[in-house]
């Protein structure tokens, strides 16, 4: 699914001349396949679409288990988000905190829907001028049915 992802957005990887690192301690997530797909799109879009000038950016995609999630992160070198400013406002329906970058405002939105649809949740670490993180936790629960319950 990342090679497809990597695939679509290859015109503008080029573009930025992006590095892709990968660390999967989980390589399953049981998640709807669009869903996780759009998510790692649009982290990664977002990622190539808000690069530092003159700096060659580095986009990680990170998988491993926390309690009862799996955890997917992608932290990016990129110009950041002032978190203090903007936090509030982060995921909802078209807000924008850097203009001039052809961006709609509606991807964090979207991703956040999503992923809460089915009981995970997204958080970001960030710093205006060094980069952005974000934390996609999917609710990896495992149900068993009993005979007597």
């Amino acid at each position: 699914m990342i090679r497809r992802v990597w695939k679509l957005l290859s015109p503008q990887i080029e573009e930025k001349d992006a590095h892709l690192s990968l660390n999967l301690t989980v390589t399953v997530i049981n998640y709807v396949k669009v869903y996780l797909e759009n998510s790692l799109f649009n982290l990664i879009s977002n990622a190539i679409t808000y690069t530092r000038p003159g700096v060659i950016l580095e986009i990680r995609v990170e998988t491993w288990r926390e309690e009862e999630n799996i955890v997917l992160m992608v932290p990016d070198n990129g110009i950041g988000i002032d978190l203090e400013k903007h936090r509030e406002q982060l995921f909802r329906y078209k807000r924008m905190f850097h203009r001039g970058y052809g961006s709609n405002g509606v991807g964090l939105f979207k991703i956040r829907n999503q992923i809460r649809t089915f009981g995970g949740n997204i958080e970001v670490k960030s710093e205006s001028g060094r980069g952005s993180s974000f934390f996609v936790y999917f609710n990896n629960r495992v149900y068993t049915l009993q005979q007597d319950e």
